[in-house]
């Protein structure tokens, strides 16, 4: 603890059926952290699994249970109000940190009032994209051709170990200063999930809060959305929605109405219910 006995950092993690996970994401906290003391707060949104129990039984770990599955962005705003740390860092409950990644977004935070994005793998060591441009209605119909895995991000891989600006960072592995969170009013409810990380970044950048990719913070993603062959109807959907979402909210209204006739047409050729 620092001389206030409050934490340095405060770790948020939403969960939902994260038991095959939770357990190790945990265990691996502490080296991350080095010698910056953390509290860890799970929101766990309804899991039918374990992900609550090994959570309890973890020591240092508070849990917070939803009776419903209230979505990404409501969690994130649950944990944050119930921490106490100065620098809040949102990871998945599928996100192995690696030594000292937590402690390099602590002093690059110390120095900044930015928001800090961690550098990320897959299980096997390889890149995994985490970073990527605002999205218009031109740069998504033009990515439309890319596999799914990479419309959204940054088509070329930072090729240098320094920090570097990006327009958004993945809400997997990213920190930020509580005065900043709070500036710009926590992650926006209306995002169940996905894309609530892309609004978070450019409500801060519009806030004068830039973003940055930080190499030194480095982590394992077991089990992203972006390269799951077997994502179930409804998470395909969510994502197709929550699209839309940021387009109504951020983009010309030709734009949002564009983007929501193509999405009618591919429910229609999925052969999807529209909500």
């Amino acid at each position: 603890m620092n001389s206030a006995g409050k934490p340095e950092i405060s770790v948020l993690i939403p969960a939902y059926n994260g038991a095959l996970w939770i357990a190790e994401t945990l265990r691996l906290l502490g080296a991350a952290a080095g010698d910056v003391s953390f509290e860890t707060i799970i929101v766990d949104n309804a899991s039918t699994d374990e992900t609550v129990a090994i959570g309890q039984k973890t020591a240092g770990v508070r849990v917070i249970q939803n009776k419903a599955n209230l979505g990404f962005s409501r969690a994130v705003n649950q944990a944050a109000a119930a921490s106490q740390g100065k620098i809040l860092v949102v990871i998945n409950q599928d996100l192995y940190l690696q030594p000292n990644s937590l402690k390099a977004v602590f002093e690059f935070l110390s120095s900044k009032n930015v928001l800090a994005g961690g550098a990320l793998s897959f299980e096997d060591g390889s890149y995994q994209p985490s970073i990527g441009p605002f999205p218009t209605l031109a740069g998504t119909l033009c990515r439309l051709m890319l596999p799914r895995k990479m419309r959204k991000y940054d088509l070329q891989r930072p090729d240098s170990d320094t920090a570097r600006p990006a327009d958004w960072v993945t809400g997997a592995f990213i920190g930020f200063r509580r005065e900043l969170f709070d500036k710009v009013g926590g992650f926006d409810e209306d995002y169940f999930m996905y894309y609530e990380d892309v609004d978070f970044c450019l409500r801060a950048r519009r806030a004068g809060f830039e973003s940055y990719f930080l190499p030194s913070a480095k982590a394992v993603h077991l089990n992203p959305y972006s390269n799951r062959a077997d994502a179930p109807e409804w998470l395909r959907k969510e994502v197709r929605f929550s699209q839309m979402t940021y387009f109504r909210k951020h983009r010309p209204g030709w734009e949002y109405g564009a983007i929501r006739a193509l999405n009618r047409a591919h429910f229609a050729a999925k052969g999807w219910q529209w909500r």
